[in-house]
């Protein structure tokens, strides 16, 4: 939703934009006239043809002529203009998405602004660096980003800066679900703003989330509260920069109210904030807007019993451009259903699905990129912190031995000398072991730590969208006087298994995962047939029953009759993850279907000594430089594919504890050659 306000307060601007320079404009005549103008001349002739590139979304062209309007205020020793081009810069780049572009402006733009003592314009741009680096997924990032900027900015005393520095740490917050810390640095960020008496409409972002936190943390008391401040605020700046700096704002204000209205069941309150937020809306309009005003009628109808009248509304939705946000299309579901239309329904639902598999697939694949970039840097912190450490010891080496030496030439005794450097050696020795087994034990505990703030956050996105689809499925078989057809029936029945399926085995995979690390041996008390293990493996992961897969296992003569003394289950399950493995890898990760001529197979074998089973698949082939990488935690070299990867990681760790492994044969191309081995 942040990245949505974002291109609403883009359109917002566009609007001024244009309005400044509704008349048509002659470009080439701008330009000729340009070229031939004195400095001052220029000057204004430039920001009329960078409005104009602006309005038409030439945006490059738009920052190029900011860049002719910098040089003429920097020849003309206008430091303030020159100061408003400059955070105009950072300003278009932030409105046009363009946040890798924006994370190298800011530090260009910070840069000058330190230098020249203009510390708010300065922490603004440090903001919009921090947002940039949150709007492109590294949300741990930008909350570390926005803590040095609270401690620079507490350093000079500047509550601008700290604010600004709030505001990030509540957005981060917000986008990681942590409401209450949200609602708490919106808060501390609108005291500042409210002690440096700022009225030019900054602070009307801190309210605007501060009822969303309150929202979410259904605190409706609260919200109501602070969007009858925002309103007063906004007014106060209505009377003193004029009434089309607010309009957009106080729609969202009004949005805010009614939300918070209806929360308390006041419905009347509510629908006359609504009508004062529909106001705001026709003399500023903007989507953001429209899409709560629908959203918010679509409900209202629902609670009513109007659902002919909830699907027009969402039908309005719907038309909005730019709007992934499958709240509207849950409330178009449920109308669906109440009006008898349960096949339309049941296909939203389906859509819900698949959209919301491939949003949580791809945040999924931006935390743990994001992850490995902190552990990377905390990695090189580390490596920093220790030559530092050694530098100290080397220094402490050096003077110990020059006091022993002037020891030595004082009192003339060589023996004595050799007594003391042994000891200073061994005292050494136990300095740096001890050194090291504590750097080691921090690094462990960092590392769990992270490694279980990452999981927790992965199972919760995993197992999120298939409880929220059985939700929706079992509304609609549910329906009182719903008739479905046979082929529904039996793909919501499908659909059901698949999903609960999917939930029990994110269970047992962190079940298993808590014993990964464990360095103890399996016990080894089940004398089994290997055939037999092989053939319930083969049942257990459904592989012979999955439609467009050629399957065959093949045993040897030399395995046939061979009894292995082993964990029977804990052999099954390796064979059954690297089966699920080759599963998933011939199937093609959009369409879900396999890919063509998919096959896989397992061969089973033993020398006398070891037995071992062999899956092969032709589907994606690994390089081999990636044959070990692929068996640590979480790492998936799709970023489409199904699960949390961790499968291989499990099977590895369950092979290794029964005295045996688990390898990727690299030779075999194309497709891939998993080996699990075990002693006889």
């Amino acid at each position: 939703m942040i990245t949505l306000l974002k291109k609403s307060l883009f359109f917002i601007v566009f609007l001024s934009v244009c309005a400044v320079s509704a008349h048509a404009v002659d470009m080439d005549s701008l330009l000729m006239r340009f070229s031939k103008q004195t400095d001052m001349e220029k000057a204004r002739t430039g920001f009329i043809i960078y409005n104009e590139y602006y309005k038409r979304g030439q945006i490059d062209s738009s920052l190029s002529f900011l860049d002719s309007l910098i040089s003429i205020y920097q020849q003309t020793d206008s430091l303030n203009k020159e100061a408003s081009m400059r955070w105009t810069r950072v300003a278009i780049l932030n409105n046009s998405a363009r946040f890798e572009q924006l994370e190298q402006e800011a530090v260009i733009q910070m840069e000058w602004f330190k230098k020249h003592e203009m510390w708010d314009r300065f922490y603004q741009t440090w903001q919009r660096k921090c947002s940039a680096l949150h709007d492109r997924g590294k949300v741990k990032m930008g909350l570390q980003e926005s803590h040095k900027m609270f401690d620079d900015a507490t350093k000079r005393d500047n509550n601008i800066g700290r604010a600004m520095a709030y505001k990030q740490m509540g957005l981060s917050y917000y986008d990681m679900k942590q409401y209450e810390e949200a609602s708490d640095a919106f808060l501390r960020g609108i005291s500042l703003m409210e002690n440096e008496g700022e009225r030019r409409g900054m602070t009307s972002g801190f309210y605007d989330f501060l009822c969303k936190s309150y929202d979410k943390l259904k605190k409706y008391n609260e919200a109501l509260e602070v969007s009858n401040r925002w309103l007063a605020y906004l007014n106060e700046v209505k009377q003193q920069r004029g009434a089309a700096m607010v309009d957009g704002p106080l729609c969202s204000a009004y949005i805010a109210r009614t939300s918070a209205l209806l929360g308390l069941n006041r419905d009347e309150q509510a629908r006359e904030a609504l009508d004062s937020a529909e106001m705001h809306i026709r003399l500023s309009p903007n989507d953001l807007g429209l899409y709560y005003i629908y959203l918010f009628k679509a409900s209202n109808s629902l609670r009513q019993s109007h659902y002919a009248e909830a699907l027009a509304w969402t039908d309005s939705i719907v038309k909005l451009e730019d709007f992934v946000d499958h709240q509207g299309d849950m409330l178009r579901a449920e109308a669906l259903v109440h009006l008898g239309r349960a096949d339309e329904a049941a296909s939203l639902y389906k859509q819900i699905l698949a959209d919301n598999d491939s949003i949580y697939g791809h945040d999924m694949q931006v935390q743990l990129s994001e992850m490995n970039t902190l552990l990377h840097v905390d990695e090189l912190k580390m490596q920093s912190k220790l030559q530092q450490s050694r530098f100290i010891i080397e220094i402490g080496v050096i003077i110990i031995v020059m006091l022993i030496l002037l020891f030595v030439v004082y009192y003339h005794s060589a023996q004595r000398l050799k007594k003391e450097h042994r000891l200073l050696l061994d005292s050494l020795d136990q300095l740096e072991q001890s050194n090291a087994e504590l750097t080691i034990a921090n690094a462990r505990a960092e590392e769990s730590s992270k490694m279980k703030t990452d999981f927790i956050q992965q199972v919760s996105h995993e197992i999120r969208t298939p409880l929220n689809v059985l939700s929706g499925f079992v509304q609609v078989v549910t329906t009182p006087g719903m008739t479905l057809d046979e082929d529904t029936k039996k793909d919501i029945s499908k659909r059901i298994v698949t999903n609960t399926n999917r939930i029990t085995e994110l269970v047992n995979k962190m079940l298993e995962l808590s014993e990964i690390n464990s360095r103890s041996v399996i016990d080894r008390t089940d004398t089994v047939y290997v055939a037999q293990l092989a053939a319930q493996a083969v049942s257990q992961s459904c592989i012979e029953e999955q439609e467009g897969l050629n399957f065959d296992m093949s045993i040897s003569n030399a395995a046939e009759q061979t009894m292995l003394l082993t964990q029977e289950s804990a052999v099954i399950r390796i064979l059954v993850l690297m089966l699920h493995n080759a599963r998933k890898f011939t199937m093609d990760n959009h369409t879900k279907m396999m890919l063509p001529n998919a096959m896989a197979r397992l061969l089973v074998d033993s020398d006398g000594r070891n037995v071992t089973f062999t899956v092969e698949d032709n589907g994606k082939t690994i390089p081999a430089e990636e044959a070990e990488h692929i068996f640590e935690e979480f790492v998936q070299l799709d970023e489409y594919a199904d699960g949390m990867g961790i499968g291989l990681t499990v099977a590895r760790s369950l092979a290794r504890r029964l005295g045996g492994d688990v390898t990727l044969d690299t030779s075999y191309n194309p497709g891939a050659r998993f080996v699990l081995t075990l002693p006889l």
